[in-house]
């Protein structure tokens, strides 16, 4: 999961959740703003500072 965050390829990170959860995350990710909120979020964060190991 982590080197297909890392890569960018989003079908792989995709492929090992529901339909409904692919959905999900796929509509949140065409839209900007959605997105923005997102990553904004202290979940996200966290998230991020774990796969980035920092």
């Amino acid at each position: 999961m982590k080197s297909a965050a890392q890569s960018g390829n989003i079908e792989n990170l995709l492929k090992n959740t529901n339909p409904n959860q692919s959905k999900q995350i796929e509509s949140v990710l065409s839209d900007p703003e959605k997105a923005k909120k997102l990553l904004q979020s202290p979940q996200a964060q966290a998230l991020m500072k774990l796969l980035g190991g920092e």
